[in-house]
């Protein structure tokens, strides 16, 4: 599978900015104690009832025990900034659960692609003085379960469809004005390997068909790039798609390339194509043999 770019397209705003991880603070002050406030923001995400132990002091600070209310959910972990090597190094290890994912996408980036409750668990360490390159480097685990949510700028049963009906020449299905795709559950595990998360595992399910994949996502470009297969479970309610019911219990090779905010999800030509010419080649071995 082709590598996904570690760096951005140039219509891609960057993840993060040349933000400087604060070391100076490890080594010119020393805490030990704990705090308790009842809203903070932080790089723009809206924090309620949040509390932690706090530890600073000869290069290293460690936010543990941290707990916070924020979009409907929890998060519990801890945080750690090690500034006593070459380079600093930026940890994070916790869990949240029951978020809900379109206001907290809105207020990390202006328009939410998503909606839907997930629940999240994360063990990921960087280093950099700056934190893109924390994010270029990162390495660890993460795992993610979303449920009950869409999908905005795609439109998965009438990609398909259309897809179909041009093949048959058929009638195709009338194009969406603002396409969405609404799942029940999307989830995955990955690792992360130099700010590349790999995924074996994808999950998805729709009103009429299950999803598995695999593939990786850049946590720096963003850029995505997955191998999927769809199998049909249920009619596609969409005009002039009941021409698809004959397919319901097959599956449909398909790819997730573009931006994790803008993915671009469609059939996989290629391996549709492969597909067909194995299949004919099988019916003509069976010709041959008699069977």
């Amino acid at each position: 599978m082709p590598a996904a770019e570690e760096s951005p397209p140039q219509d891609a705003p960057p993840i993060a900015a040349e933000v400087a991880l604060p070391t100076d603070i490890l080594s010119n002050q020393r805490l030990d104690g704990s705090f308790a406030v009842g809203a903070l923001t932080i790089t723009g995400l809206e924090l309620q009832n949040v509390s932690a132990a706090l530890t600073v002091g000869g290069g290293l600070g460690v936010v543990d025990s941290a707990r916070a209310a924020l979009y409907g959910g929890e998060f519990e972990g801890s945080l750690e900034l090690d500034a006593r090597g070459d380079l600093p190094t930026l940890s994070l290890d916790g869990a949240a659960t029951a978020i809900e994912i379109e206001p907290l996408l809105g207020d990390l980036r202006d328009d939410a692609n998503m909606s839907g409750t997930g629940s999240f668990d994360l063990n990921l360490a960087g280093r950099g003085d700056v934190l893109s390159a924390v994010l270029q480097s990162t390495a660890g685990n993460v795992e993610f379960s979303l449920r009950d949510g869409l999908i905005r700028g795609v439109d998965i049963g009438n990609t398909l469809c259309t897809f179909y009906n041009a093949r048959e020449s058929l009638p195709r299905p009338a194009r969406p004005d603002a396409p969405v795709t609404n799942y029940r559950l999307l989830r995955a595990s990955a690792e992360v390997v130099e700010g590349i998360a790999r995924t074996e595992d994808l999950e998805a399910t729709t009103d009429f068909m299950t999803v598995s994949g695999r593939g990786q996502s850049s946590l720096v470009s963003r850029e995505i790039n997955y191998s999927l297969v769809a199998t049909l479970t249920n009619s596609i309610d969409i005009d002039r798609c009941d021409t698809m019911d004959p397919l319901i219990g097959r599956s449909i090779p398909m790819r997730a390339t573009g931006l994790i905010t803008a993915p671009e999800i469609e059939p996989d030509y290629g391996e549709i194509l492969r597909d067909r010419v194995r299949d004919r080649l099988e019916d003509q071995l069976r010709e041959r043999l008699g069977l």
